[in-house]
């Protein structure tokens, strides 16, 4: 394995674990200074990892077209996850408004880039 894809792999893994971490009930139970600590960890490591996913290099072809369609798989995977909780919260209460909120700057995003680059590149 690469230095760079290993780097990557460390930056999601510590991401995600910090997230989870983040959303347990324990963070509840701490003092304000490590919850305040924690969340601006879970920021870093964001911009961490959406730096790595920036600077994604393909080399050939078939390596553009693997990042191509790990792409639409996150796209669709956090779509459909925005869209299962907008259903749950009609169905089971009140609607929180980041949901759909996020639901269409995800649409909206990905719209103004395919037409960014069909009229630019």
């Amino acid at each position: 394995m690469e230095r760079r894809e290993l780097y990557e792999l460390a930056v999601t893994i510590l991401f995600l674990l910090l997230v989870v971490f983040v959303c347990t009930p324990l963070l509840a139970f701490m003092p304000m200074v490590v919850q305040k600590g924690l969340l601006l960890a879970v920021v870093v490591l964001f911009c961490l990892f959406a730096g790595t996913v920036w600077k994604e290099k393909t080399y050939d072809e078939r390596d553009q077209q693997h990042a191509h369609i790990a792409g639409r798989v996150g796209y669709m995977g956090g779509g459909m996850v925005l869209v299962v909780g907008i259903l749950y919260q009609i169905f089971f209460g009140s609607i929180d408004l980041w949901l759909p909120t996020a639901l269409f700057v995800m649409v909206l995003a990905k719209l103004g880039a395919r037409t960014y680059v069909r009229n630019h590149m």
